[in-house]
């Protein structure tokens, strides 16, 4: 695969792709082209009505499909990060601040500050990896995209609660995110309380857990949050997730269709809202197994108390026995068995001559000895 940049009588510097692949894999990229994009199709018709671009989706969704494994090693350094400092939004706001994009010198002092020195030998590895199109330099949407979806998902969201959401406050941001509840401490949001908060917004816990890791600048060790007390989120914290649009770009991130730059904002407040129609969707589309009547339950009941009865039952008898005695039962109730077997097998074997015409008896009497 080679990259190409295209700047030659251009406005807008472009990207070719050139790959050269074996005559079978070409062939069977070929032969699977409808059924992918079949699949495209229905993934791009998931988000309609979001307000995102339909062939930016097809796109997405094609080179996800195309795109290899994420390297080991990138997950476990994105696993360190988030377990050293919180989060890995919170890495790029201590070590880069607000930057928009970071080049590979930056990169690299940052990774020697890990003070890990496993970390600090694969910084190629890890760059390779990140900076995927080859730009020189990388943005927080690479290090943690799932992170940044969810943040921007908050902004919008607290945005649109606010009366005059291009002209606002943080500080008139977190009032109103924690006017719906009594705060322990006043101008600070632990992690419950900011769960509670978010729960109106429409987020889950685990969303809103990660949306708290996400923004708390203190994050990071047990030990560190021992010394500093509870974990908390300020209004300091607020306006920094107001000035996310400096950071990474969210229009191109949300894969909104271009129109106006007025109508931008309300897009993506759409698009924010526009998840939890898909996630109500996905729950109506999702087959449901029938919910067993009350006469169903009854039994079921009745048969686990029966069984839990027995159980109660059989438990103090065998404690009183010992192992040998365990033993001597368990093999005498196997010899039981196999006389019953032979038994019935006997009962089902034809007469013979001498007791046709009369009944047969299953046990036959004892031989008289013989008199000489």
């Amino acid at each position: 695969e080679v990259l190409v940049v295209l700047t030659e009588g251009l406005s807008t510097p472009h990207v070719c792709e050139i790959r050269l692949q074996e005559l079978c894999f070409f062939q069977a990229a070929e032969d699977a082209r409808k059924d992918i994009l079949r699949v495209c199709h229905g993934i791009a018709g998931l988000y309609e009505g979001s307000g995102c671009d339909r062939a930016r989706l097809e796109y997405l969704a094609r080179r996800s499909l195309h795109l290899a494994a994420e390297p080991h090693g990138i997950r476990v350094f994105r696993r360190h990060l988030a377990r050293v400092f919180g989060s890995i939004p919170v890495v790029w706001r201590r070590l880069f601040g607000s930057q928009l994009h970071v080049p590979f010198q930056k990169f690299k002092e940052a990774c020697q500050q890990l003070g890990t020195s496993s970390y600090q030998t694969h910084v190629v590895e890890y760059w390779q990896s990140l900076d995927v199109g080859r730009s020189g330099c990388i943005s927080l949407f690479e290090l943690d995209p799932s992170s940044v979806i969810l943040l921007i998902k908050l902004r919008e969201r607290l945005l649109n609660n606010m009366p005059n959401p291009e002209n606002v406050e943080a500080e008139a941001v977190f009032a109103s995110l924690s006017s719906k509840i009594t705060p322990l401490r006043a101008g600070c949001l632990e992690a419950n309380e900011f769960r509670n908060a978010l729960r109106g917004l429409g987020f889950s816990k685990g969303e809103s857990e990660s949306a708290f890791a996400c923004l708390d600048a203190q994050g990071g060790t047990a030990a560190s949050q021992k010394a500093r007390g509870p974990a908390s989120i300020t209004s300091k914290d607020v306006q920094w997730l107001l000035r996310l649009p400096s950071i990474v770009g969210i229009d191109a991130i949300t894969l909104l269709e271009g129109s106006e730059p007025q109508e931008m904002p309300m897009k993506r407040r759409q698009w924010a809202s526009f998840s939890t129609i898909l996630k109500q969707k996905m729950q109506q589309q999702r087959p449901t197994r029938p919910r067993p009547n009350q006469q169903q339950k009854q039994q079921a009941s009745s048969r686990r108390s029966s069984q839990q009865s027995l159980q109660s039952m059989a438990r103090p008898l065998s404690e009183d026995i010992s192992e040998d005695e365990q033993s001597r039962l368990g093999s005498l109730g196997s010899h039981s068995q196999s006389l019953q077997d032979a038994l019935d097998a006997s009962s089902s074997l034809p007469l013979d001559g001498a007791a046709r015409g009369r009944p047969a008896n299953r046990l036959q009497q004892p031989q008289q000895p013989q008199q000489r």
